[in-house]
């Protein structure tokens, strides 16, 4: 029957369900008998079968030769092929037999068998019109008898080139030159058509062009290219990227600044911007040398976030080596980037040390900078350190000691002699205006001041002024003795609230706190309350003046013999000359006091 070029034939789709396992090679029967026995096959592993000549007489091979597709039963020619289009086809049979064997066609066309194994190739005329199927059975016969040895069918189909015989949307002579199949229209079975595979670029017979890992069809559903491995170039597979989760289209799936493969290096999610959730993207932590895992990279206590707002390093402990870790600076206030936040000359931590504060470069706003007061030896915390009424930029200004009250030793205070218009480093200034009224009144504020001290704080002060202090030779004591009549007033209590028997080292400063009373005065004055004696912590106790401000001027008064220390271990008695206890009263061979000599044995 012939099939119209264009109609589909009413059992072709049975015809399909036969047609299966297609290749594009000319088409081969094997003989229905098979190899009979008494012979042996062998496989060369080429889909080719040698039989050995002591086999029994077989139809090995049939073939079409102008077949452009085969099935394993049908083999497919063009129907205007140089031999098909005067309704010729060629048939090569191969056998194993004697010679006393011959090939015939179903047609009745026979020929003789020459020797074992030759191939007869014998011409076969089909009669029938193109586009028709004729089946073409081949036997091997004995010349003797005319029996049938063995034999074989094929079914030729001649096919128009420009046709569609599976109807994919590829013609007949399109397939054959891709190698794809004439009966299916999805040839490899990836799910993506013959037409579509060849649209894309993608191979029709292999289900994973690119051997990514994915199907053809699933990398076309996804938009990824099925013709490269890595479609965006990341580094990282298709399939890989599918099984991540990330976006093979993407270079950067989630859009934090590092490439997808770089995040799976770091450790980091591809799918997450901020993997640690610190408030940095990824990209911005591998840039500051972050872990995109950690939220604090160092340890600090502050987050990588936090650290990369103030410019510190997320990756050090302390920024800037200054002895603060960062997360102590962003609490004070500090730069953790700089070593001397308020750049005074003191770092931060000396500051904290010091009781200073390292956001300000004059804690105590004394007109001198915290690092130039540690270097002066004044309280960066004090505005007047020696508590004299002036400032210790002032003083600086005027040329006196901002340590010491009185810097000239005229028992009137630096700032006194500031406001008088005096020289504080001139203890002969109040002298140059002695004439007029203000002489006459400095005059007798420097003699109720003297008058105003103890009998024998009153014999030091005629010593230091007059002749100098006293050597030891001049008595026991080292003074002379003021008047009877200064030592009776001393010992009572006058209306000014002079020092009393009644009255303690507190009661004494708070007093005497006016400014023409030195400091060295007041701890006279304190001593002689207490009986001539005082340990150097208890007029610490009694006074508003620091550690340090007590020490620096009990040595200076030391120094000037107004009074003596005594070492007691750690501590140290702060004496009168006159109440020095004996032991230390006595002078080695040497010349040394035994006041020193006791501190020397005791580590003072």
């Amino acid at each position: 029957m012939r099939i119209p070029r264009g109609v589909m034939n009413p059992v072709f789709p049975l015809l399909l369900l036969v047609l299966m396992g297609v290749s594009i090679v000319p088409f081969t029967a094997a003989a229905a008998g098979g190899v009979h026995q008494g012979g042996s096959v062998t496989d060369t592993g080429h889909g080719e079968q040698t039989i050995e000549s002591d086999a029994t007489p077989a139809i090995t091979e049939v073939t079409v030769n102008e077949s452009v597709f085969r099935t394993d039963e049908m083999a497919f020619v063009w129907a205007d092929g140089a031999n098909t289009t005067d309704g010729q086809v060629d048939v090569s049979v191969s056998t194993v037999a004697a010679a006393d064997h011959e090939i015939c066609l179903s047609s009745g066309a026979c020929k003789q068998v020459r020797d074992v194994g030759d191939q007869q190739t014998v011409e076969f005329t089909n009669v029938s019109k193109p586009s028709d199927r004729t089946s073409v059975t081949v036997s091997l016969r004995h010349t003797r008898d005319g029996g049938t040895v063995d034999n074989a069918t094929v079914t030729v189909w001649r096919i128009e080139p420009d046709a569609d015989l599976d109807r994919d949307g590829v013609s007949n002579e399109r397939e054959v030159e891709a190698g794809t199949s004439l009966v299916l229209a999805d040839t490899d079975g990836d799910g993506l058509g013959d037409a579509r595979e060849i649209e894309l670029g993608t191979d029709p017979t292999a289900v994973d062009t690119d051997g990514d890992g994915l199907d053809d069809a699933r990398e076309a559903e996804l938009g990824t290219d099925p013709t490269a491995v890595d479609t965006d170039g990341d580094g990282l597979d298709d399939a890989r990227e599918v099984e991540l989760g990330t976006d093979p289209t993407a270079v950067d799936t989630d859009g934090d600044g590092l490439d997808d493969e770089r995040e799976l290096a770091f450790g980091a999610n591809a799918t997450v911007p901020d993997t640690d959730g610190d408030g940095l993207d990824d990209g911005r932590e591998v840039a500051l040398g972050a872990n995109v895992t950690q939220v604090d990279t160092d340890g600090d206590g502050l987050d990588d976030a936090r650290e990369a707002e103030l410019g510190s390093d997320p990756a050090v402990v302390d920024t800037d080596g200054d002895g603060l870790d960062d997360a102590r600076e962003a609490e004070l206030g500090t730069d953790p980037t700089a070593v001397d936040t308020d750049d005074d000359g003191l770092s931060d931590a000396r500051e904290l040390d010091a009781g200073t504060d390292p956001t300000v470069a004059d804690t105590d706003d004394d007109g001198l900078a915290d690092g130039r007061e540690a270097g002066l030896g004044t309280d960066p915390t004090v505005a007047d350190t020696d508590d004299d009424g002036l400032d210790d930029a002032r003083e600086l200004e005027q040329g006196a000691d901002p340590t010491v009250a009185d810097t000239d030793g005229d028992y009137i205070s630096d700032g006194t002699e500031a406001e008088l218009g005096f020289d504080p480093t001139n203890p002969y200034t109040p002298a140059l205006y002695g004439s007029g009224l203000v002489g006459f009144l400095l005059g007798i504020g420097v003699a109720l001041s003297t008058i105003d001290r103890s009998p024998r704080a009153w014999a030091r002060s005629v010593f230091r002024r007059g002749r100098g202090k006293p050597s030891p030779s001049e008595g026991s004591t080292g003074v002379s003795e003021p008047p009877a009549a200064s030592v009776q007033a001393a010992s009572n209590v006058g209306e000014e609230g002079d020092v009393t028997d009644a009255s303690t080292a507190r009661d004494v400063f708070e007093r005497h706190q006016d400014a023409l009373v030195t400091d060295a005065e007041r701890t006279l004055r304190m001593l002689e309350a207490e009986g001539g004696q005082m340990k150097q912590s208890e007029i610490v106790d009694s006074t508003s003046w620091s550690k340090a401000k007590v020490s620096r001027l009990l040595s200076r008064m030391d120094d000037e013999g107004d009074v003596v220390k005594v070492s007691l271990g750690r501590e140290n008695l702060i004496c009168l000359p006159e109440q020095t206890p004996e032991p230390a009263r006595q002078t080695d061979p040497g010349g040394v006091s035994s006041s020193r000599l006791v501190s020397t044995a005791t580590g003072g």
